[in-house]
């Protein structure tokens, strides 16, 4: 089991917050581009046949962790928040 995924499944167990959660992960560059790419993939609405109030819920507060990451990313991994934007022509 990768450390990343035993680390999530202790946090639920602990009833940690979503806020608490993402949080957490900013404290491990690896735990934050695993979580960008999964919050990205996530914020695809390209795969929903509808969109519903609960799904635009979920985006607001998926797009809040992407930004709480990328933040992170841009003051303690700069040479990485670079090539990420870069590469997203952001």
């Amino acid at each position: 089991m990768s450390l990343i995924f035993f680390h999530i499944l202790h946090m639920i167990k602990k009833n940690v917050s979503y806020e608490d959660y993402i949080k957490h992960i900013c404290t491990n560059l690896d735990a934050m581009l695993v979580k960008l790419a999964d919050l990205t993939d996530n914020l695809d609405q390209g795969t929903l046949p509808v969109i519903s109030d609960r799904d635009r819920e979920r985006f607001v507060t998926y797009e809040q962790a992407k930004l709480t990451i990328m933040t992170k990313l841009a003051q303690d991994h700069q040479d990485v928040f670079k090539s990420i934007t870069n590469s997203k022509g952001i």
